[in-house]
């Protein structure tokens, strides 16, 4: 039999989700509380309850842990309907400028990994640094030692899973990187709109 109201349920949160989920934040959630008034509506005895939440619990997760993916593929799509962005050639040379000018504004790399990370899907965004970044082209090729240094970074991306794993949240941030660090190697200078260097990173 259901209790004699909802919130006689016990919130138990699936033993794979108490290191994710935990109880006290759901007798606090406000959805969490209407979703388990309905349940009780519907005349669910506690078992029931536990099979229903746990069902919604680990789909939620779920679709959290993909939703960077998800969003990093809708801002692909979005930024390859635009002009100058729509070949696989445009669109990684555009991330590389936009990586450079997000560089260029922080302060440090954790700061720039901030950025990124709340930043880094968002269209509007990356065609603004896009721009940004095409006026800070480097203008002299990098010295020996800096080179170097560039090449020993540019091998330890090209070696993250995310590099060559477009379905992988962080492979659009990564690619830019690569496409940055690549610019910065070979002293590209980008005289104008009908000259453009194609970073081949791959």
């Amino acid at each position: 039999m259901p209790p004699e109201s909802a919130d006689k349920y016990a919130l138990n949160v699936p033993e794979g989700l108490k290191d994710r989920v935990k109880a006290e934040d759901l007798a606090k959630s406000e959805d969490v509380k209407s979703f388990v008034g309905k349940l009780h509506a519907a005349g669910f005895t506690q078992a029931q309850v536990d099979v229903a939440l746990g069902e919604l619990l680990e789909r939620g997760v779920k679709i959290r842990e993909a939703q960077p993916a998800m969003d990093a593929a809708m801002c692909t799509a979005e930024l390859k309907q635009r002009d100058g962005w729509k070949t696989d050639q445009e669109y990684s040379q555009q991330m590389g400028r936009a990586y450079r000018a997000a560089a260029a504004y922080c302060d440090d790399q954790a700061e720039l990994d901030t950025f990124l990370a709340k930043h880094g899907n968002d269209p509007v965004i990356a065609r603004m640094l896009a721009k940004v970044g095409a006026e800070l082209a480097e203008d002299t090729q990098a010295s020996a030692g800096a080179t170097e240094q560039l090449g020993t970074n540019l091998d330890a991306l090209m070696a993250d899973p995310a590099y060559l794993n477009d379905r992988h949240p962080k492979h659009h941030q990564v690619r830019a990187q690569v496409d940055a660090l690549t610019a910065r190697m070979t002293g590209t200078r980008e005289s104008g709109p009908n000259r453009t260097m194609s970073f081949k990173s791959a």
